[in-house]
Parts: C-alpha cells; sequence; structure tokens
C-alpha cells in the first residue's frame, strides 16, 4: 500500500463510525470518529462521547483504550474525522498520546488533511513538551 493509500483507509474507517446520535437527554456520542495505526499494523477505531458536564472523552481515546486492551501501546498514525473532515486531536489527546511510548510517541504522525495528503508529528503539533 502507498502512503496515501493507508491514509486514506484510515480516513475512510474513521468515517465510517461516525454516527451522531443521542444516547439520553445528557448524553451525545459518535460525531467524531478515530483510527489509530499501531506499530504491529493493527487498526484500532473509536468515537467520542459528549455529556452535559463534560465528562466525556474524545474519539481518539477511545481507540486508545481498545487498543491498551488489545495490549498494544505504540502507535504509527492517527486519524480524526468529523463531520466527513478531518479535524486534529485536542490538547489533552495530544498529552495522552505523548505518554504512551517516550522514543515513538513524539514520531506519531497525525492527518492534517486527506486532500492534498498533509500530516504532523506529534512533536510538531506539541513542540514544547513539559517532560
Amino acid at each position: 500500500m502507498t502512503e496515501l493509500e493507508i491514509w486514506k483507509n484510515l480516513f475512510d474507517k474513521a468515517n465510517e463510525i461516525v454516527n451522531p446520535q443521542d444516547i439520553s437527554e445528557k448524553i451525545f456520542v459518535g460525531s467524531v470518529g478515530a483510527a489509530i495505526l499501531t506499530a504491529s499494523g493493527t487498526i484500532y477505531t473509536g468515537i467520542n462521547v459528549d455529556t452535559a458536564c463534560s465528562m466525556g472523552y474524545c474519539a481518539e481515546r477511545n481507540a486508545i483504550g481498545t487498543m491498551l486492551l488489545n495490549r498494544e501501546h505504540q502507535i504509527v498514525k492517527v486519524v480524526a474525522v468529523r463531520r466527513g473532515e478531518v479535524t486534529l486531536p485536542c490538547g489533552v489527546c495530544r498529552e495522552f498520546l505523548m505518554k504512551l511510548d517516550r522514543e515513538l510517541s513524539p514520531e506519531i504522525e497525525i492527518l492534517v488533511n486527506i486532500n492534498p495528503l498533509k500530516t504532523l508529528k506529534l512533536k510538531e503539533l506539541l513542540p514544547h513538551y513539559w517532560d
């Protein structure tokens, strides 16, 4: 697979799971989908969970939780999609990603745009990491 095909596959997987819906009057889910590619080549996906009191979590961290459940922790690529468009990880997600692996995490590639293809490394999004 070419680099563009890999990113397109991740984008498509993240976009496929976007399905906004109200779970209750206090919980809204699925407006953002994320796909992460691990060093082993496995893809994990997740959706966001929004709550009325901000106790929810992002799609990226949802996908990471599933990855950790499967005993993996090295991510190489991350894609988040909202309304069919790429969206960047929030600050909390960037911090969480950075803490996963001291050596590999700064090199995680994050999709910025699918067409034309543009990516940034996590260390570029979080250039003055405090650790």
